[in-house]
């Protein structure tokens, strides 16, 4: 599967455009090895692009990495984080603090191959959004979010509490002050990794993901709508042609993780001239 000083990001079986995401289905699978960027490459990038190490902020074309709002023990995600010109988020990482009751975020995960990782399906007080994990170099994605009310989240809320969904496993002890978690304990990627990869089984996996995803997220949106009483404030899943209009972003507490993930240098460079706008150096894309 992996390719040498190769960086793909196969987005089902949609190849990201860039190098590192296109129009996306629900999910990604990454593909490669040589993705890090040399100090001394980093630094002449982010010259170009204006900005510095400590503060990574808007230039007149856009923005590059930006901040998540911290609320009172959740992450809330600016509209324009969506924007094709981010290409990653920063969020801090705060999930062994105490969070007040009212606050705490909800989380449902499931392990998959699909990203060598996690996903997660996360109910804050004011948005919902998909993301993923990893405990291994590869990069976490945010996927997508949107907005909820508080009654929704509240009703979400108490009926969990009152009781843990078939197949889940409860809320560690470890965040038990922080949000309610739950583990998907009764999934099973049932997709079996080949000792050789080609394009076909690549083809096949793709097709798994894209229905594993599809599947579980649906579950999930059921599990969530249950405890919602007003069918008119039942919580509606985005559509495909509304998330083939997003472009993944990189998500992490460290900014530095995010440029480590960020595409090679030509790759990043015929992103930036395709994104920039009116920026006065995009007149000079080859000045790096």
């Amino acid at each position: 599967m992996q390719t040498e000083n190769t960086f793909q990001l196969h987005i089902f079986s949609i190849q990201g455009d860039e190098g590192y995401a296109g129009n996306i289905g629900f999910g990604a699978l990454l593909v490669g090895s040589n993705y890090k960027m040399t100090f001394r490459l980093l630094i002449t990038i982010l010259t170009f692009l204006t900005f510095t190490v400590t503060a990574f902020g808007q230039t007149k074309g856009g923005q590059v990495i930006i901040n998540s709002i911290e609320k009172k023990g959740y992450y809330y995600f600016p509209k324009d984080a969506l924007n094709d010109s981010v290409l990653g988020i920063l969020s801090k990482d705060s999930r062994l603090k105490y969070v007040a009751p009212n606050n705490r975020p909800i989380c449902f995960q499931w392990n998959s191959i699909c990203n060598d990782g996690e996903y997660y399906l996360t109910v804050t007080p004011q948005q919902i959004y998909f993301s993923s994990g990893h405990n291994n170099p590869n990069p976490n994605f945010l996927f997508w979010f949107f907005p909820i009310d508080s009654s929704q989240y509240s009703q979400i809320k108490k009926g969990l509490l009152k009781k843990t969904p078939k197949g889940f496993s409860s809320t560690p002890k470890y965040y038990k002050e922080t949000q309610l978690f739950y583990f998907d304990k009764q999934f099973v990627d049932t997709f079996k990794i080949p000792d050789e990869w080609t394009d076909s089984i690549q083809q096949n996996l793709s097709i798994h993901c894209k229905a594993q995803i599809e599947e579980q997220l649906k579950k999930y949106f059921e599990i969530i709508n249950s405890f919602i009483i007003h069918k008119s404030d039942k919580i509606k899943q985005l559509t495909d042609e509304d998330i083939s209009r997003i472009k993944p972003k990189y998500l992490s507490s460290m900014k530095q993780e995010i440029i480590d993930w960020a595409p090679k240098k030509e790759q990043l460079q015929k992103w930036w001239t395709n994104n920039c706008y009116q920026h006065e150096l995009c007149k000079k894309p080859n000045k790096f």
